[in-house]
């Protein structure tokens, strides 16, 4: 916590200076004093996690260069400012600011905010890591003795979660883009995709997410939960239930599977992705995105493991999530039209395979896309679930 202040103070002095945040500062040989840092988390050789270097300490080449800038004195001041800025670009430093590292619609694959240093890609197998480990030691010792066991439930969310930022940055890879901020006089280039390889690789890894294994909470976890005692309540930083009192692990199950389904399936996403496949076909398609997010899914091959508490029911609520994500983001006035109609004809296909499959949960859902499809108000979409707030805006 102490060093969460002295980052944070730090933090605050930078604003009191002028500098606005830069959420690419994970990206740089050291982290920014003006980015939003996740807790950097490690895991020992023998499966223990470590929280001794959560923060860093000192300032970043991207503070010194601001200080530099908007501080220094220079006997030619448009020349030497404009050395200043070449010298900060041909170091990799690069700036990303709040219009362009917040949202949905954000683009720029380097400017997520919330999240540790290095390969987002590897960053997320290690927060997966952890919360596996957080999540197996889970008891009541996560609380202090003397407070009412029905603020385990807070805890569990929290790691149910823990990964959503990494999900964040991740998904920021596909039909991600990155630019800079420039004076027209300036060396540079325009707008420059995420590559093919990255963005498939990242569609690849979120897509498994979607798997009974990601998303079911251990049974440990579930037998540790209580309702608040008498008068608590839930905050905004519980799940919502449909369980009346008790915790409902489907809601759990609906949320995890929304961070990767709404992330993917982002109308903007959608049509940047329809553009750069458009230039380049090895970068994936709207059609590839959606085949991948079936194939996880709806139209998986493998059994559900055996050891997933409830495997086949938290399987069910995935596919069940992801497809009134998708009939949510074809019925936006935001896709394109060709957009669009690719959606909807993968949609079409998925129905038709669906009819040709056996068991209820397939024809049920070859029937729920063919009553949409024809007619949207013949089917009822369930709004998507409340995601306890997150990173700060």
């Amino acid at each position: 916590m102490l060093a969460r202040l002295r980052q944070l103070a730090a933090h605050e002095i930078g604003h009191a200076l002028g500098f606005m945040h830069n959420y690419a500062g994970t990206q740089h040989s050291e982290p920014s004093v003006m980015d939003y840092p996740h807790a950097r988390i490690a895991v020992t050789e023998d499966g223990r996690l470590d929280l001794s270097g959560a923060y860093a300490t000192g300032l970043g080449p991207w503070d010194h260069f601001l200080v530099a800038h908007a501080y220094g004195r220079f006997p030619d001041e448009e020349r030497e400012l404009a050395a200043l800025r070449r010298a900060a670009a041909e170091a990799g430093l690069v700036y990303v600011t709040d219009e362009d590292g917040h949202g949905p619609e954000a683009a720029h694959a380097d400017g997520v905010p919330w999240v540790t240093a290095g390969c987002v890609l590897q960053t997320l197998e290690t927060i997966l890591r952890v919360r596996r480990i957080a999540l197996s030691g889970f008891s009541r010792g996560v609380l202090p003795p003397d407070r009412q066991t029905g603020e385990l439930e807070e805890r569990a969310v929290l790691l149910h979660l823990l990964h959503r930022h990494e999900v964040t940055a991740v998904a920021r890879l596909i039909g991600g883009v990155r630019y800079a901020y420039a004076l027209a006089g300036d060396a540079g280039t325009g707008t420059v995709p995420v590559d093919a390889v990255t963005q498939r690789r990242a569609l690849t890894r979120l897509c498994a997410l979607l798997r009974a294994g990601q998303l079911a909470l251990p049974t440990a976890v579930l037998d540790a939960l209580t309702p608040p005692a008498i008068r608590y309540g839930r905050t905004d930083q519980y799940f919502d239930t449909g369980a009346g009192r008790v915790f409902d692990p489907f809601a759990a199950v609906r949320a995890a599977a929304t961070l990767v389904t709404e992330s993917l399936l982002d109308p903007a996403r959608l049509n940047r992705l329809a553009r750069q496949h458009a230039t380049d076909p090895a970068v994936p398609g709207v059609a590839d995105l959606l085949t991948e997010l079936l194939a996880a899914t709806r139209r998986r091959d493998d059994p559900v493991p055996a050891d997933v508490p409830a495997g086949t029911a938290v399987q069910h609520t995935a596919d069940w999530t992801l497809l009134h994500q998708a009939l949510r983001t074809l019925g936006t006035d935001t896709l394109h039209a060709p957009v669009r109609s690719e959606l909807r004809s993968t949609l079409r296909e998925l129905a038709a395979d669906l009819r040709q499959k056996d068991g209820d949960h397939h024809h049920e859902g070859a029937e729920f896309l063919t009553a949409y499809l024809a007619d949207p108000d013949s089917a009822r979409l369930d709004p998507p679930p409340r995601l306890p707030p997150g990173a700060p805006n």
